[in-house]
């Protein structure tokens, strides 16, 4: 019982996306796995803050990655029928391969194993639709997900993403709406709205987002990168430049996101570097270039033999 409990508490602080969450969470399923090795769900748990503080570069993902897919393992391990587990191995298989037919076979066997399960649901869309460009049944998992638990501020934002990528922002500002309506400082909320705001054509609205975002994360590298690329397309290169400084500064002692640089540096039009920075994304295993088949911002880009060649590296295309 104790350590059941400590593995809910775990989850509690890593819903909240912040390094003080994440650092709570990272004790709590510690403690739970010590208290008893022989709970698969502990290890889970585990393994998903390690692919999160790979997904929010609080860890280079690479070494964050390599790290949580031991946990999950060791999860299938004690447990074979974890359909769970089975989805986030096949979250790591597209993390670290791009190896798009394991993680098919990964989503295959959690959906058999547990078809009713939201998790399964959740992680197949992030792995298995999203990055392939199947955005309709990417929300349409989403909401499956949501129906389940329809306060969960943390779906809600997944639900907000794949309707941005979907192209169907009134969808996404209801989640979004719904988000800052029970929590204003959940700064997740002011991240996907600033993104609609762009797609909108209203830069100077998702500054106003992005800030907001950037002073409830903790002036996180991730947001500082997406105030940048607002910045940049608002005219505003002064500034934009000055956080592009700030996170080369940052980044001699700590990882910083390589789509921070390329997303400010398509702010700023300068297309050549944002391909040289996309390509670094893929080689460190970014999870933000993940939905380059999807994003609204990139299709200005989608005819340059370059964006061709990120596909086929991340073998999205032959």
């Amino acid at each position: 019982l104790e350590a059941y409990n400590l593995y809910l508490q775990g989850r509690h602080h890593l819903a909240k996306w912040t390094p003080e969450g994440f650092a709570r969470a990272k004790e709590c399923f510690e403690k739970t796995v010590a208290l008893d090795p022989g709970f698969g769900l502990a290890y889970d748990a585990l393994s998903e803050l390690y692919w999160y503080l790979g997904f929010f570069g609080f860890i280079p993902p690479k070494d964050a990655f390599s790290t949580g897919i031991w946990a999950a393992l060791r999860a299938v391990e004690i447990d074979d029928t974890l359909a769970e587990t089975h989805a986030l191995v096949g979250m790591y298989r597209k993390e670290l391969d791009y190896n798009w037919p394991e993680v098919r076979r990964e989503m295959k066997r959690a959906l058999e194993l547990n078809p009713s399960s939201p998790t399964v649901r959740l992680r197949n869309a992030l792995s298995g639709l999203m990055p392939l460009g199947r955005m309709k049944e990417s929300v349409e998992a989403l909401k499956f997900v949501i129906e389940s638990d329809p306060l969960s501020l943390f779906n809600r934002w997944w639900l907000a993403i794949m309707c941005y990528l979907a192209r169907d922002n009134d969808h996404a500002l209801e989640q979004v709406r719904f988000i800052t309506d029970i929590d204003p400082s959940y700064y997740a909320g002011h991240w996907v709205r600033g993104m609609i705001c762009m797609d909108q054509g209203m830069p100077r609205e998702a500054i106003a987002e992005f800030r907001e975002a950037v002073t409830l994360s903790g002036k996180i590298p991730l947001m500082l990168g997406m105030l940048g690329w607002a910045l940049g397309s608002a005219g505003e290169a002064g500034e934009a430049n000055a956080i592009l400084d700030r996170l080369s500064e940052i980044s001699r002692a700590a990882y910083v996101p390589p789509c921070c640089f390329a997303w400010i540096h398509i702010g700023l039009g300068n297309v050549d570097n944002a391909f040289a920075w996309m390509d670094r994304a893929i080689d460190a295993r970014d999870p933000m270039i993940m939905p380059i088949k999807s994003y609204p911002f990139l299709d200005p880009l989608r005819t340059d033999p370059r964006f061709h060649a990120l596909l086929r590296k991340m073998k999205l295309e032959a």
